[in-house]
């Protein structure tokens, strides 16, 4: 969800009028306006905080309402979580991968075996062969 779709969503939910939001923000009415309607695209941290502040909304609980609606599954948002993780070795391997399937949406099912078998190659464990 975009930055003024979330916060005029929340100053929906509480029913305020934008002249009490200006009062309560210290924001003037007409800069309200563009920045709830989407006419400022970018507007100053300074004025999102105190809007925010005014809707009784902290900026991590802004940002988590941005992060809902950008429709993604529960897995696909497990995914993203898990990448986070990475070190940047990691999330550097997961992007090459990614950029290869997508690149060759044909072979998709055989990359993705392919890579599962190496996968489980490297998780089992060492085996000792000798000639006993």
């Amino acid at each position: 969800m975009e930055l003024w779709k979330a916060l005029a969503a929340r100053r929906k939910e509480l029913g305020m009028k934008f002249d009490t939001l200006s009062r309560l923000s210290g924001v003037p009415e007409t800069t309200l306006k563009k920045v709830l309607t989407g006419v400022t695209t970018n507007p100053k941290m300074t004025t999102v905080k105190s809007i925010a502040g005014a809707l009784e909304m902290t900026l991590s609980e802004l940002d988590d309402r941005m992060q809902e609606d950008k429709g993604l599954s529960f897995e696909e948002m497990q995914l993203v979580e898990r990448y986070r993780t990475l070190d940047d070795a990691g999330k550097s391997l997961v992007e090459h991968v990614l950029a290869y399937v997508v690149s060759r949406p044909a072979q998709a099912d055989e990359t993705v075996a392919w890579a599962k078998q190496h996968v489980q190659a490297a998780q089992e464990p060492a085996t000792e062969t000798g000639n006993g």
